[in-house]
């Protein structure tokens, strides 16, 4: 009965043992399939965005210049086709009915005049667009030019003087064409990129899981599917992906293998002490030999499974790294399209009213003056040449280098003739300007002609256009672009001086619940609450960003030790806990939280970012609403 006892407690022992080893892999499995459909989220989000800032600049236009012509709209939508690969169109539809298309292809002309509210299938995607005042991602949709591609769909209401922008009546609708093909394969949804892996999209008009499937076999998603939300503007779709050939069976085998060895050696050994003491003594060290050698055996085993498991792990990095990298590529081109002047350009030259001062210059005094110089500076051209010193025209603080380069001109030294400065109107206001300066001798007589440009519109354009490619429209937070460049200057900083600082990567607990019960435009006034409240919580010289969605990200600079991290990420968790009132309802959301901290947890941009992910997700499977550091 001992014997018997014996082998049935080492039997039960191994039964638990195999199903918790099982359990283990099959999740770790799962894991790795997460990550690649991250990285595939990442790309499409990535991608809708990058498409969508280019149009603002256009709408902002048409919003503050109603009555656009074509030769107006050309000439800036031109810059933004050129600018972005898989834009095909860009229309405006004045009423609903489409009144300007630019295309490089003949074809796309035929649907102009088209009636938008016309086409049933996409009639009710237009009229949400209409009604919340927001970007709406419409389609697939199969194009009457021919084609299929997504359609964004940008409500533009007209911006009266002296009003807040765009506070005015509805004017129409600017659309963006983007061709599915291009999109899908940007983020790998074609092709041969993940050949272990079925994937499927569903969402039809950013609908999200009610939607249609939109590329992708439909039983993906009743396969047990690892499944991830692409958030979208005012919408979302939904992205599935299973192994080609089926979950995993977890291979076990030596589990019971070894119990088994065990249950037979541990049953002889009571049978032994029952029957035999002497013999008992030999076979106790027999076994006790063979049990080391097993022992062995199952070291060499979990050795291996460690090494498989790191490989799996090295190739997750490399996946994570490679998408950084793309995301980081795609900043650097955004950011190299604000900085460039082109599109400012691109608005002066179609604005066919535009006014361009001249003025010539002898001995220091003003000898000639145009009509558009004297409403650009607010005195009358007899005031000007009234023996006013050109120089009084320059703002004090660009005065004395305006007269430093024209004395080294006039002086015959070569250098640039186009530069731009700020002068001072008869009132007292500052306009900046650009100039254009040439010498012109005339015998004994040497004049300067300048021709001046107001480029004080185009100047504050550029401004808003900076802004835009860095923060985020809902919350005014730095975005997800401004926070990698304020990661790297922490990192710069922190091995710089020899400091630590930490980074609180951050996603909301239960606000898809709110935003699904009260409406989008709640949704946005509580992602603007959050925001709020989370700059609260940190210093001026900490960066909180919001990431996309329901995620933001926080740089704890400084951090002496972990404590410092979790106290600011404990006062979040409380700060975020606390009723937000929205339409008089007391809404309750949480924040779950991981944290990786420089250099302990990793030396880049990219481990850190990965690794507090990695962390929150940790924080989520510990009941949510909680903090949680890098493990390991």
């Amino acid at each position: 009965m001992a014997a018997l006892a014996v082998a049935l407690a080492m039997g039960a022992a191994t039964l638990v043992l195999e199903r918790a080893e099982g359990a283990r892999l099959a999740q770790m499995h799962r894991v790795e399939i997460l990550n690649q459909v991250s990285a595939v989220r990442a790309r499409l989000e990535g991608s809708v965005q990058s498409r969508l800032v280019l149009a603002r600049g256009l709408i902002a236009f048409v919003s503050t210049h109603p009555d656009i012509d074509n030769a107006q709209f050309q000439e800036l939508a031109k810059v933004l086709v050129a600018q972005q690969k898989g834009v095909r169109v860009v229309e405006l539809a004045r009423n609903n009915v489409i009144s300007h298309i630019y295309s490089l292809n003949e074809n796309d002309q035929r649907a102009m005049g088209l009636d938008l509210m016309s086409l049933a299938d996409e009639k009710d995607a237009i009229e949400r667009a209409i009604t919340s005042r927001r970007t709406i991602i419409a389609g697939p949709v199969n194009l009457v030019q021919g084609g299929v591609a997504f359609i964004s769909r940008i409500p533009i209401y007209v911006t009266e003087p002296g009003k807040l922008s765009e506070s005015g009546t509805y004017w129409g609708m600017a659309q963006v064409i983007m061709m599915k093909d291009d999109m899908l394969n940007e983020a790998g949804l074609t092709g041969n990129s993940f050949p272990d892996l079925r994937f499927a999209l569903r969402g039809h008009d950013a609908t999200g899981a009610a939607g249609e499937v939109i590329v992708g076999d439909a039983a993906v998603f009743s396969s047990d599917p690892v499944v991830a939300d692409v958030m979208l503007p005012n919408g979302s779709w939904q992205i599935a992906a299973v192994p080609k050939k089926g979950w995993i069976t977890p291979h076990t085998g030596w589990i019971p293998l070894v119990g088994s060895l065990f249950v037979v050696i541990s049953g002889l050994l009571a049978w032994m002490l029952a029957r035999a003491p002497v013999r008992l003594k030999i076979l106790v060290a027999e076994a006790t030999e063979e049990a080391r050698r097993s022992e062995a055996r199952l070291n060499d085993l979990n050795r291996e499974l460690e090494q498989r498991i790191e490989v799996r792990t090295q190739a997750l990095v490399q996946t994570n790294q490679e998408l950084l990298k793309e995301a980081a590529e795609r900043r650097q081109a955004e950011k190299e399209l604000v900085e460039r002047h082109a599109f400012s350009q691109a608005l002066l030259k179609a604005q066919s009213d535009v006014d361009e001062g001249m003025l010539v210059l002898q001995d220091g005094g003003i000898v000639f003056a145009n009509e558009a110089m004297a409403r650009l500076t607010g005195y009358r051209v007899d005031e000007l040449l009234g023996g006013m010193p050109y120089a009084d025209l320059v703002h004090p603080d660009s005065r004395s280098e305006i007269q430093d380069k024209n004395r080294r001109r006039l002086a015959g030294e070569q250098f640039e003739n186009r530069y731009e400065t700020s002068i001072v109107t008869k009132e007292g206001e500052r306009r900046e300007v650009e100039l254009a300066v040439a010498i012109v001798k005339n015998g004994e007589i040497i004049q300067t002609v300048v021709v001046v440009r107001d480029i004080t519109e185009r100047k504050g354009l550029q401004d808003n256009l900076r802004h835009m490619a860095h923060y985020d429209e809902l919350t005014n937070l730095p975005n997800r672009a401004l926070f990698f460049d304020r990661l790297e200057r922490a990192l710069a900083d922190a091995r710089r001086h020899g400091s630590d600082f930490a980074m609180l990567f951050i996603d909301l607990d239960g606000f898809k619940a709110v935003n699904d019960a009260y409406g989008h435009q709640a949704g946005d006034r509580l992602l603007q609450e959050v925001a709020h409240r989370m700059e609260q919580c940190v210093r001026e010289s900490d960066t909180v960003a919001r990431m996309g969605g329901d995620e933001f990200a926080v740089i704890v600079g400084d951090v002496a030790q972990n404590e410092d991290a979790s106290g600011v990420a404990q006062k979040i968790i409380d700060s975020l806990s606390a009723p937000l009132l929205l339409d008089g309802v007391d809404c309750h959301i949480g924040a779950s939280i991981g944290i990786s901290l420089f250099p302990h947890d990793g030396e880049t941009s990219e481990t850190l970012l990965t690794k507090a992910d990695g962390a929150m997700y940790s924080a989520k499977n510990k009941g949510k609403n909680t903090y949680c550091f890098v493990q390991g």
